[in-house]
């Protein structure tokens, strides 16, 4: 996952620091430092998936907007089904994810290739934030991560 950001850096010195009674680093209670940091890099971790859940659900908006009107080759109809199974898991079980509305939001391709450019992009997209959003899940479930 990283290094961990300067901020939060700042935040563990800030909780170390306002600890009351706290007369040096031999004070120090580790198992409450690491309790705090496993809660900010929770919060951290939740955050990053809301954010990719988000990023799906425009993908597949994206996707379903680019297939709706025109021709239908195996591109089209992959675009297609990955579009209407996200939005299928997403209605399902994201319900109290803030989104706007699930109207396609695309723009009328201006050059030749330009939608099945979108198409590829747009699936490489999808690919590529389920991968993360199974990464994030793994390091936060494999414990590694906080000992």
């Amino acid at each position: 996952m990283g290094p961990p950001k300067p901020a939060l850096w700042a935040l563990l010195l800030a909780l170390l620091g306002a600890a009351p009674g706290w007369a040096g680093i031999g004070a120090c209670s580790v198992p409450d430092v690491l309790h705090h940091y496993r809660a900010v890099i929770f919060e951290d971790l939740q955050a990053a998936e809301h954010s990719i859940l988000l990023s799906i659900v425009a993908l597949g908006r994206t996707l379903r907007g680019a297939v709706a009107r025109g021709r239908r080759g195996a591109l089209e109809k992959a675009a297609w089904t990955v579009a209407v199974r996200t939005e299928a898991v997403m209605r399902r079980h994201c319900r109290k994810l803030r989104q706007r509305s699930w109207r396609p939001e695309t723009r009328p391709s201006r050059r030749p290739g330009g939608r099945r450019r979108l198409l590829l992009r747009a699936l490489d997209a999808v690919a590529t934030c389920w991968e993360k959003l199974f990464a994030l899940r793994a390091a936060a479930t494999d414990g590694s991560w906080g000992s």
